[in-house]
């Protein structure tokens, strides 16, 4: 930007120049944005006006100097793909998080602490700031064994954390069917600096095919230093026998660079019986990151040991080329948490 030029004849354009170097000539406008530069760079840029007539006025030059600013890299890229899928087979299978799932909303009393037994009763107390905490057993033996808690808080402090929001935390048992859900409407743990929000549903059944699902769920933990935040979470594994994996999910946390990760299995992995990591006879799982770069894993490549990746990078980069199960091997096997 600069200051419009007087002079007896009328001012027809400017001529700028970037390092002695014309950039653009006559320009009819008082601002022009140079967008060819580098980072961290110093440049003299010159103006001179010229009117009608083709005089030129003395130069007027002024020196700036860029950002250290770098270029964003591909979200998706050869460099970090072995890690990207490593942390989507996690979360696929629930070994990211599930631990913490398992305990919420880690109520200090451990009365409350995984299931109800048939003496527990119902509780409502008044939590140190006035809000309230309220616990209920569940428990129906009309059919199989069901035994639950269910928490519901209102603006409840505890110590320095506040409570709000309902969860129920429920274990089954029956003759040839155990298992353990975790279903929430919504609850928020404000801890300062831990913070934690959680809603949806995750649960864990043993059976002749155990399988661990999630629906619609939402889970995010930051503690102010790193932060994971894993949106609408539609999945199934299900394993002890075969291995199968179906859904979709968006992640961000520090091992997708605190990016918006999007991961979808658009056909079924259908996995070898016991041994997940050994290979593979169908399935295809895309990861898009958040500057439209993608990647495609394709199992279905006549190589149980093996399977084909083709990454698109955000400049439209491409290539294929395949890798080993054995580098994902212990990202396919499932953690039991719920059976407490």
């Amino acid at each position: 930007v600069w200051t419009a030029s007087t002079d007896g004849g009328r001012i027809v354009g400017y001529d700028l120049y970037r390092d002695g170097t014309l950039i653009v000539e006559r320009w009819d406008t008082l601002r022009y944005t140079d967008g060819n530069l580098e980072p961290a760079t110093t440049y003299q840029y010159t103006v001179i006006a010229v009117d009608d007539e083709g005089n030129y006025s003395n130069p007027n030059a002024v020196q700036v100097t860029t950002l250290d600013v770098q270029l964003l890299t591909s979200h998706v890229n050869w460099d970090n793909y072995i890690e990207l899928l490593r942390h989507v087979f996690d979360i696929y299978t629930g070994n990211a998080y599930i631990a913490d799932l398992a305990t919420l909303p880690d109520w200090p009393d451990s009365t409350y602490s995984g299931t109800p037994t048939s003496d527990s009763t119902e509780a409502e107390i008044t939590c140190l700031n006035g809000g309230t905490a309220q616990f209920t057993p569940v428990i129906n033996t009309s059919i199989h064994s069901s035994y639950a808690w269910e928490f519901k808080f209102h603006d409840c402090q505890d110590n320095t954390v506040v409570l709000d929001g309902q969860l129920l935390r429920e274990k089954n048992y029956g003759s040839r069917l155990n298992g353990g859900k975790v279903t929430s409407t919504g609850l928020t743990i404000d801890g300062q600096p831990r913070q934690v929000f959680y809603s949806g549903g995750m649960d864990e059944w043993e059976s002749f095919a155990s399988h661990r699902e999630t629906t619609e769920l939402n889970y995010s933990v930051s503690d102010g230093l790193s932060s994971f935040e894993l949106t609408d979470a539609n999945t199934r594994v299900t394993y002890y026998g075969p291995f199968w994996m179906n859904g979709s999910f968006t992640i961000k946390s520090e091992l997708t660079d605190n990016r918006h990760l999007h991961a979808e299995v658009l056909e079924e992995f259908q996995m070898k019986l016991n041994a997940a990591y050994q290979g593979a006879d169908t399935g295809l799982l895309k990861l898009m990151g958040d500057d439209g770069s993608e990647l495609k894993l394709n199992v279905a490549n006549n190589d149980d040991l093996t399977v084909t990746i083709e990454i698109t990078t955000s400049d439209g980069t491409n290539e294929t080329f395949t890798r080993p199960w054995s580098l994902w091997e212990v990202n396919l096997r499932v953690e039991r948490r719920f059976l407490w």
